[in-house]
């Protein structure tokens, strides 16, 4: 299920320097994207990309790119690794 995210979260210091989103995208529950993971091919039928405020207005909104959509990760990377950071069929990670 795709939620409206609530705007009211604190911002921290270092995110105050950037612009303020034009744009709310919905938000994705962690485990709604851990079954479009497991069920889904990536990037094919969807695609992961990690981005930072208005980062995916530049690449959709100000494009006009309509056969995309961004979601924001209700949970963001740390609630995501809290629940499957050991999973590597779902977690890669980097050096």
């Amino acid at each position: 299920m795709i939620h409206s995210q609530n705007l009211e979260k604190p911002v921290p210091e270092w995110a105050a320097s950037f612009p303020i989103p034009q744009s709310h995208p919905p938000s994705i529950e962690t485990e709604e994207l851990a079954e479009l993971l497991r069920t889904k091919q990536g990037g094919k039928d969807f695609l992961v990309v990690d981005v930072r405020r208005t980062d995916f207005e530049d690449a959709l909104d100000t494009q006009g790119i309509k056969s995309s959509r961004a979601l924001i990760l209700s949970t963001g990377i740390k609630g995501w690794l809290t629940r499957y950071e050991e999973d590597t069929n779902l977690t890669v990670k980097l050096s």
